[in-house]
């Protein structure tokens, strides 16, 4: 029997990935340094802390990015 998979776009690539992934599930697989890129689910931010808690959902856009420093 196969897993049951959800459709995502992860910086507008369609993904595939188990489905009831968390963000920090989704962070993983694409093997991203959770400390060093920020979140954004359906141009809403996510911050590190709430990243486990976030179920990911068919045709979530998911948005990672390297947070921009200095001035």
């Amino acid at each position: 029997m196969q897993p049951s998979l959800t459709r995502v776009f992860v910086n507008g690539s369609p993904l595939e990935i188990p489905t009831e992934s968390s963000l920090v599930d989704l962070l993983q697989l694409l093997q991203k340094n959770e400390a060093s890129v920020a979140t954004a689910v359906n141009e809403i931010f996510v911050p590190r802390t709430q990243r486990s808690a976030v179920r990911l959902q068919e045709g979530d856009a998911i948005m990672t990015f390297e947070p921009i420093t200095g001035g």
